[in-house]
């Protein structure tokens, strides 16, 4: 992505409260009495543009306006616009063309939140619409409304669906759509074994493994 922004940047010489610039798990404010240079210790920069920062933990005071920004700009430009009959599933461009709009280089300075939107839109104004009514794949299309807040719901959450301490509604979600998908091909009362797979090439392995450790239970 994209880190521009470098004329906004100024490395302190003197003590200076930048909270704005690194992503903090309290809202105390943290000061340091000496600069060092910006590729080494990001630290020390204080930006007048919010700089994007990778804290795994989310602040409200750092990412909340960023997260609601860019919510919007998928509800407006991806969802709705996206999927207007008036307006086109694809502005192509060939990859020649595409590579000059887009800088996928590494830097070595980090990228300001305007930035990383400006690259959110972009990114959607030159990717292929699925959801479009004029898309039409023998795989996928259509975008459905409520399975996508699915989705950010798991996103945000995370969870992964092994134990039942880790994910105690989802795995009680997950057992009782298989039951009812056992009662669909005939199971009695939906008793039985059941797991999901991602792809279909994981299904046809299973498939073909499915049998022999039936004919010979010792494979188990």
């Amino acid at each position: 992505m994209p880190a521009t922004g470098e004329n906004d940047i100024h490395v302190l010489d003197e003590p200076a409260t930048y909270s704005d610039a690194v992503a903090s798990s309290s809202d105390e404010e943290i000061t340091y009495t000496k600069a060092i240079d910006i590729k080494s210790d990001i630290r020390t920069v204080c930006a007048r543009k919010k700089l994007a920062t990778f804290e795994s933990l989310p602040s409200k005071k750092n990412h909340e306006e960023f997260i609601k920004t860019c919510v919007e700009v998928l509800l407006r430009n991806a969802i709705f616009e996206g999927t207007s009959k008036n307006n086109k599933v694809l502005n192509y461009r060939n990859p020649e063309d595409l590579q000059k709009l887009f800088d996928f280089k590494v830097k070595d300075t980090p990228s300001t939140h305007d930035d990383l939107i400006k690259v959110l839109k972009e990114t959607i104004q030159y990717s292929v619409k699925t959801g479009h009514p004029y898309f039409v794949n023998q795989l996928f299309s259509s975008l459905d409304p409520y399975g996508l807040v699915g989705q950010w719901l798991t996103d945000a959450l995370n969870p992964s669906v092994y134990t039942y301490e880790v994910s105690p509604v989802f795995t009680l979600m997950e057992e009782t759509v298989l039951n009812e998908m056992r009662k669909i091909v005939g199971f009695k009362d939906g008793l039985g074994d059941g797991i999901f797979v991602l792809v279909v090439q994981c299904l046809m392995d299973m498939q073909l493994t499915a049998p022999d450790t039936n004919l010979f239970p010792i494979l188990r």
